[in-house]
């Protein structure tokens, strides 16, 4: 079994058990940007539970950017630093 389809099977079940009516799970995924398994599971039913952290800024579902910087300036509250700090300090402490 190749990375990738490892990857597209952990991504297959992650989807099936969100689609089940009484999952109440909420994803956060820190990312350095919004690559197509976010994008697509922005499109899905159960997005308004996904919050995509990238360097661009925040996804929640399939909408967004916010906190995004208007000087083409990248966050690094998607790095493991950041998000150390988010969950230590709130996201206050990744303002710029």
């Amino acid at each position: 079994m190749t990375e990738g389809s490892i990857l597209e099977h952990i991504n297959e079940e992650i989807e099936l058990a969100l689609q089940r009516p009484e999952n109440k799970t909420t994803i956060l995924a820190f990312a350095e940007y919004l690559n197509p398994t976010l994008t697509k599971w922005g499109t899905l039913p159960w997005a308004k539970r996904l919050y995509a952290i990238t360097g661009d800024g925040l996804f929640v579902g399939g909408k967004g950017t916010f906190f995004c910087l208007s000087d083409n300036n990248k966050r690094e509250w998607w790095k493991f630093e950041g998000v150390t700090k988010i969950l230590d300090s709130g996201p206050e402490a990744c303002v710029i």
